[in-house]
């Protein structure tokens, strides 16, 4: 329910298949306003390793959603997803 603006810093630490972390942003209507991925910085394989991302978007909305997960190796469906409510500056 935090207040968030564009140039939001998106960051953390993650264990995921071939250290891919995907990064949504979406509006309370649900169109994306904003989709990427980052690399987690993880020293092996099966490791936790840190990601960052800066995220820019524009809306009009007054909510929304961030999303971060990792696609399944086995039929790429989101797994392991963290969702966060927002509320836009």
């Amino acid at each position: 329910g935090d207040f968030i603006k564009s140039g939001l810093a998106v960051k953390g630490n993650a264990r995921v298949f071939e250290n891919i972390v995907s990064i949504r942003l979406s509006d309370s209507l649900g169109n994306t306003l904003v989709q990427m991925s980052s690399y987690a910085n993880a020293p092996d394989v099966g490791m936790f390793g840190s990601f960052e991302k800066i995220l820019k978007f524009q809306t009009n909305a007054t909510e929304g959603t961030l999303e971060v997960y990792q696609s399944s190796a086995k039929d790429g469906s989101e797994i392991d997803k963290v969702t966060i409510p927002v509320l836009f500056n």
